[in-house]
């Protein structure tokens, strides 16, 4: 019998498998509690299993707020809530992992690579609504300072290092969002001179928003009443205690600083908060896994189309190609020009031009007097995560195109990787900062490793330019 002829080429021709439709978000609640000396913030992002069988949905979110210390995750379904408690990563991840193959309630949130973070919710039934929500605080300084806040993903934050069941997913459909804010006495917030309303909920649009904590010298922190604010004074004196260690002497004990973050239930590379549900739940079926994506404010330029250029017939009209010779028309001027205007014109056109751009310190100067004139919180950051100069006003667009045009800006950028009119709006964001019209954390969109201590191409170039 003649066996079948097979291509060996065919496994290589095979279209690759299309990734299935992410999970949506339908509600984004934020909650900031600003007290004397810290915030704290609870996000609840919400999702619903539409599919016709179980679930593990895999959330990959960006810190809500810059140096935030993650102290406690819940996740409630059907009504029930049920709390995450901080393991050793590799054996919480191990626990999760079984719970998820067994088809168990359980949920796993991880700290990722480059600032990323991992929530995975396991044993999602068919049309359950789930609620991931995630408690944070960070230390506030004393008077007047600039909170940024990013309800939603960043697009521009790299994701080279994530394996690919990390990798988020980013969509730009929205859903609605919401803010509260609650404040002790003597604290006031506002955004762009405007104040926000305390202790009641209003709409937000998913961009940054710079807050503004204005905090009264007579203000002093109280003692913590509740038990969400206990923990998150825990959280920060555990942090501030892990950062000694950090910081001492080397070789680090990394006992010790796992034993204070299991203490405080923090969220560290060391630990992971966990949450398993009891074996009597499990229905033994595997959940299929699904990525849930959070939205992404999109900057896509418009599409303009130009008009075609008018084709004019004529009889004496002379198109390129055409056979023959043509003689153009001289005119004979009446009198010849003085010899002054000749000789003007006859210098003109031989003695070489001396083209002279603009210095870095004029071009500097250029953009400390448009740096005030940009809208930090909604219109620079989305200039400066797009590189767009079309969210800027006019004169300040025209300050970052001409610093782009630079050969000292465009060598800087090209070894920064970033393109030259994104770092020119980092330029002009540098000296918003320096003016106070723009938060300091506004330049974790170009490096959001340390924004306070950017590279050191860019520290050269604010130097020259006299905007460090």
């Amino acid at each position: 019998m003649t066996e079948p002829l097979v291509d060996p080429l065919q496994p290589f021709l095979r279209p690759a498998p299309v990734a299935p439709a992410p999970l949506l978000l339908t509600r984004t609640d934020l909650e900031l509690h600003v007290t004397p000396g810290s915030a704290r913030l609870r996000a609840t992002r919400v999702l619903v299993n539409r599919e016709t069988e179980p679930l593990e949905a895999v959330l990959t979110p960006p810190p809500a707020v810059d140096g935030e210390v993650v102290f406690g995750t819940a996740v409630t379904i059907g009504g029930e809530r049920w709390l995450g408690k901080a393991r050793a990563h590799r054996s919480g991840e191990t626990a999760y992992d079984e719970a998820a193959v067994e088809g168990q309630r359980a949920f796993l949130f991880e700290e990722g690579k480059q600032g990323w973070r991992v929530f995975s919710v396991a044993g999602i039934a068919r049309g359950e609504e789930v609620a991931i929500e995630i408690d944070s605080v960070i230390d506030l300084a004393a008077g007047t300072t600039q909170l940024l806040l990013r309800p939603t993903a960043d697009d521009n934050r790299s994701t080279s290092r994530l394996p690919d069941h990390q990798t988020p997913r980013l969509t730009g459909t929205a859903h609605p969002m919401t803010l509260t804010i609650w404040t002790g006495e003597g604290i006031e917030i506002s955004v762009d001179a405007t104040f926000l309303p305390i202790g009641r909920a209003f709409p937000i649009d998913g961009a940054p928003l710079a807050l503004r904590i204005t905090t009264a010298a007579e203000a002093r922190a109280a003692t913590p009443s509740s038990e969400e604010d206990r923990a998150a004074a825990a959280a920060l004196n555990a942090r501030r205690q892990i950062a000694a260690i950090l910081a001492g002497p080397k070789p680090i004990d990394r006992a010790v600083v796992r034993s204070l973050s299991l203490e405080a239930n923090l969220l560290t590379t060391e630990t992971s908060l966990v949450f398993v549900g009891p074996a009597g739940e499990a229905n033994g079926v595997l959940p299929v896994m699904r990525k849930v994506a959070p939205p992404v404010l999109q900057t896509v330029p418009e599409r303009h189309e130009t008009a075609r250029p008018e084709i004019l017939e004529g009889p004496d009209l002379i198109r390129p190609g055409r056979v023959g010779r043509y003689r153009p028309r001289l005119e004979r001027p009446a009198a010849r020009e003085p010899w002054t205007v000749r000789l003007k014109n006859w210098l003109r056109h031989r003695l070489p031009r001396k083209s002279r751009g603009p210095s870095l310190a004029e071009l500097g100067a250029r953009l400390q007097a448009a740096a005030p004139l940009v809208l930090w919180s909604r219109d620079g950051a989305l200039a400066l995560r797009s590189g767009d100069v079309g969210h800027l006003p006019g004169e300040a667009a025209l300050a970052v195109q001409a610093a782009a045009l630079h050969s000292d800006v465009i060598a800087t950028a090209t070894a920064l990787r970033l393109s030259t009119e994104q770092l020119a709006v980092g330029l002009l964001a540098a000296a918003a900062i320096r003016q106070s019209a723009a938060p300091g954390t506004i330049l974790s969109a170009l490096f959001p490793d340390d924004p306070a201590a950017p590279p050191l191409p860019f520290r050269r170039l604010l130097a020259v330019m006299n905007l460090a």
